[in-house]
């Protein structure tokens, strides 16, 4: 080969690398009843039993939770407040009966609140008598956490996460107790604990994604998973953050970097590698996304999609109202470096 070819050569073989994978979606959520910033974040519920039995919950920020089915479709919608951010664990062991508990941050009165998912007509049904009241200044971000005990997380504008710990009274309602505070430092929105590796990750939204420990006597020790200003492939803000569970803690997080409409996937053991970077493209017929806030994912089999699917608010749903986007994992997993 000529030498004036190799520069042309090293060119390409950079520009390829520098280019996101393209993946498109598979499904659409119905718009969200509000308009304007209304749609922000999701949790994926599969029956433990009866895999067919699948529901996907979302925040409209301006209203409250919409439940909708694995197609789409609204079928139940609970106008309960300015629910930012929402999250779910399935098998919680309450009053000797294994349940599953949905709970999201409260905007309308700085709360976090918590439901008993009935997995049978997939409705949703109050386990606090009043709401938990946060100490933290406007509740924003919000995430659950399972070992031996249930935990929830919230995250306040300022940076001040709290770590609730959750536990059934005797008539099975829920009582809480914070047992752990820490600063993060700046602004911040995504949460996410890894049940199997006791980790929690938090996005800060100018500055990029820390590693702490999830159980409540780990302090506020943390590490660095990645900055913004040392991967060009993150632009502010970062947002949503999710984990894809694979066998023997194998998988990935998944963060949603919302300045440039993409999201970046890691290792999820050891110091989370950076594996690439994809973005959600329109076909013939959904639209893209765009100004990404929340996401959520499943490696459970989930509709027609054996290995499960990636879903992602879209913050620029054209002339609709906001709604989510729903991608075949498999698609995502083509682009990933292993």
């Amino acid at each position: 080969m000529k030498l004036y070819a190799w520069p042309l050569l090293l060119l390409l073989v950079v520009g390829c690398k520098s280019k996101y994978h393209i993946v498109y979606p598979v499904i659409e959520t119905e718009p969200v009843r509000n308009a304007d910033d209304a749609a922000d974040d999701i949790a994926i519920y599969i029956h433990p039993d009866d895999p067919d039995k699948q529901v996907i919950i979302g925040t409209n920020k301006q209203a409250g939770l919409v439940l909708y089915d694995n197609q789409g479709k609204i079928i139940n919608e609970y106008p309960i407040g300015r629910i930012n951010n929402v999250d779910l664990r399935q098998q919680v062991d309450w009053n000797e009966e294994a349940i599953t508990i949905v709970g999201g941050s409260n905007r309308s009165n700085n709360s976090i609140v918590f439901y008993r998912l009935d997995e049978e007509e997939m409705t949703l049904e109050a386990l606090h008598d009043q709401p938990v009241f946060s100490r933290v200044n406007e509740v924003y971000g919000f995430c659950m956490y399972q070992s031996e005990e249930c935990y929830a997380f919230v995250v306040g504008k300022d940076g001040v996460v709290e770590q609730w710990l959750l536990r059934p009274k005797g008539n099975g309602m829920l009582r809480a107790e914070m047992v752990r505070s820490f600063d993060v430092g700046g602004q911040c929105e995504g949460l996410v604990a890894d049940d199997g590796l006791k980790v929690l990750y938090v996005g800060e939204e100018a500055e990029g994604v820390w590693k702490y420990g999830a159980e409540p006597d780990q302090g506020e020790t943390r590490t660095k998973v990645e900055l913004i200003r040392e991967n060009t492939r993150l632009k502010a803000d970062i947002e949503g953050l999710t984990i894809y569970y694979k066998e023997l803690n194998n998988g990935y997080l998944i963060v949603s970097s919302q300045g440039n409409n993409s999201y970046a996937v890691y290792d999820r053991q050891g110091d989370n590698r950076y594996l690439g970077s994809f973005k959600i493209k329109a076909n013939d017929r959904f639209g893209g996304t765009s100004e990404t806030d929340g996401i959520d994912v499943t490696s459970k089999p989930f509709g027609a999609y054996p290995r499960g699917v990636f879903i992602a608010q879209d913050g620029n749903n054209g002339r609709a109202n906001q709604n989510f986007k729903v991608v075949d994992c498999q698609e995502i997993e083509r682009g990933i470096s292993q």
